[in-house]
């Protein structure tokens, strides 16, 4: 089973031609509001890949987070330590231009409502064993931090999607098993620029395993992904297809390399079933909506 500690927003998503420059205004083409939040996104993305899931996270008293929570238990994950909180659920406002990039901001509400001492337990004898924990950085840092300590005492490998970008709490990254960032997000944590990561991407892996985790994946978009640990380093290319909404993607990606990385698989065939589920994914708008399910990552794969 994965644990997946995080959080789950509701997005509001804005359809423009072009994207804002600073102080432009623009008429959005459209408004949707769909469920989402990037521990939300991941366990929904492990969930439809085939991976028995279970959530901690925190919503508010409010009609918003009872439809997040639902949706996630109608996809079949355990939303038992999913908690209502004086505090209402989070918001993600998210622009989308006609070429599918995207801009996010988000307002953590619920998600920012709650500390480690509030989580209790998560890999105790009352519960089922663990396959990996999973983890992003939309919840507070020493929630993070508590979740990969119990994860690390009861044996069980810990996946961080260091998004959004920002200093890791101390302690932390030596806990990893796998990293997983984007290019953005990488040049953050080694404090260079995003244009010496693009140019090199062996080599900031390289680096960003010097600082403690056992693995490092890197997403790059259009170019697939590089994964590297201190015996191999590998780059797995993209799927070539229409894109009409990057959002979610990265997410997608997460979940699905968790789920095979939980079910003993070759790194390399994790991350092109992980490519796989990114390419379905950009195809479709939205975040949880455009989430694959398995039948049509391995449709894609060709099997």
């Amino acid at each position: 089973m994965t644990t997946v500690v995080g959080s789950l927003n509701l997005d509001m998503v804005a359809r423009v031609t072009m994207l804002p420059a600073e102080g432009e205004t623009v008429l959005a083409t459209g408004y949707e509001e769909h469920g989402g939040g990037k521990g939300a996104n991941q366990a929904l993305a492990a969930a439809r890949a085939g991976a028995p899931v279970r959530f901690v996270g925190r919503v508010g008293r409010d009609g918003a987070g009872q439809r997040l929570v639902e949706a996630l238990a109608q996809a079949g994950v355990d939303v038992t330590k999913v908690e209502a909180v004086d505090a209402a659920t989070g918001r993600a406002w998210i622009e989308v231009d006609d070429a599918g990039a995207n801009r996010i901001v988000v307002v953590p509400g619920a998600n920012a409502a709650w500390s480690a001492r509030d989580m209790g337990t998560l890999f105790g004898a009352d519960t089922e064993p663990s396959g990996w924990l999973l983890l992003q950085r939309e919840v507070p840092d020493d929630v993070i931090l508590e979740a990969a300590l119990q994860a690390v005492a009861a044996g069980v490998p810990v996946m961080l999607n260091a998004a959004p970008s920002g200093p890791l709490p101390e302690g932390l990254a030596a806990r990893l098993t796998t990293l997983v960032v984007n290019e953005h997000e990488a040049a953050g944590l080694l404090g260079c620029r995003e244009s010496v990561v693009t140019a090199d991407v062996t080599s900031a892996a390289i680096a960003l395993l010097e600082r403690g985790p056992a693995e490092v994946v890197i997403t790059l978009g259009a170019d697939g992904a590089v994964f590297a640990s201190r015996n191999e380093v590998v780059h797995e290319p993209a799927f070539v297809v229409e894109v009409v909404d990057t959002t979610a993607a990265g997410d997608t990606f997460v979940g699905a390399f968790a789920t095979r990385r939980g079910e003993g698989v070759p790194v390399r065939d994790a991350l092109r079933f992980a490519c796989a589920a990114a390419a379905e994914a950009v195809r479709v708008a939205g975040a949880q909506s455009s989430i694959p399910l398995r039948t049509a990552i391995e449709a894609r794969l060709g099997g």
